[in-house]
């Protein structure tokens, strides 16, 4: 596999409730880290978006997929923090950045740490 077409970040809080999809939301963003510590800055977050994702911090799913094309070529991930998430808000930018010690790669078929 080489770059992917299309990069997705979904936020949900565990009840499933989705709170950002970057793909609907028009927000560009990026992940970057390597095990035990990554850090997602996302773009044109709005205000009200920022604060309902901090007021349930704790509460959080993030899950990260990667498009090659097909179906059978998309890489998916869990991440999540195994205290809390740690949170930054710039409200003039309207930049978010939550930095997590956890990825697991899943596909739906079983899943495993990456």
């Amino acid at each position: 596999m080489s770059v992917p077409t299309q990069t997705i970040l979904l936020v949900k809080s565990v009840t499933g409730r989705s709170l950002l999809d970057t793909s609907k939301h028009g927000c560009p963003f990026r992940l970057e880290g390597q095990e035990g510590q990554w850090r997602l800055a996302v773009q044109n977050v709005a205000p009200q978006m920022a604060e309902e994702i901090r007021n349930l911090l704790t509460e959080l799913n993030l899950f990260y997929f990667e498009d090659y094309g097909a179906e059978a070529d998309r890489r998916k991930w869990w991440l999540y923090d195994s205290a809390c998430p740690e949170y930054a808000y710039d409200p003039a930018g309207k930049m978010l950045e939550l930095k997590v010690d956890r990825r697991v790669g899943y596909t739906n078929e079983h899943a495993g740490k990456v």
